[in-house]
């Protein structure tokens, strides 16, 4: 069990230390799409 809390550990300590860049872009709703969409707050 301590290997998996070290192993994900790592993981979580190696994606912050990546540099991501945040593309800005529109969100836009398919409402035509006959589906039931949940939003959050």
């Amino acid at each position: 069990m301590k290997k998996k809390k070290l192993l994900k550990q790592l993981i979580v300590n190696f994606q912050h230390s990546l540099p991501a860049e945040v593309y800005p872009r529109t969100l836009v709703l398919p409402t035509d799409s006959g589906k039931i969409i949940t939003v959050p707050d």
